[in-house]
């Protein structure tokens, strides 16, 4: 998968990436879900943050991490900048920060500084 926008805010991400299938995303997206919720959740554990646990404990002691549903947009008929740009003004929006390039956890932020850190965005139709 080619990522080429995306934002990591407090209680949501968006990702605009190309995949081969609709089905190609949610195996990936479940394999993100199941591989960063693992990680968080034992890092919250080991951090003390028994009262985030709770409130996403089921009663079975699994935890719900996500949402269970994930909002997939086709951006491939002409509506890739526009979906690149609502990406990079979320956390201008919530009054994070005053620009895009601001934001450290956003490929704005990797775009303007050409950067590959922390995740590598591909720029072939960012124009």
């Amino acid at each position: 998968m080619e990522i080429h926008a995306y934002v990591i805010m407090p209680d949501h991400l968006h990702l605009l990436s190309n995949v081969v299938s609709s089905g190609h995303l949610a195996s990936t997206l479940s394999s993100f879900r199941s591989y960063t919720a693992k990680h968080l959740v034992e890092m919250l554990d080991a951090r003390g943050f028994e009262w985030a646990l709770r409130s996403m404990r089921k009663p079975s002691g699994d935890f719900d991490f996500w949402e269970p549903s994930y909002h997939p947009v086709d951006a491939s008929r002409g509506a890739f900048a526009q979906k690149r740009e609502y990406i990079h003004l979320n956390p201008v929006r919530r009054g994070f920060v005053e620009k895009p390039e601001h934001w450290q956890y956003g490929s704005a932020r990797s775009f303007a500084l050409q950067l590959d850190d922390p995740v590598r965005v591909c720029r072939d139709y960012w124009g």
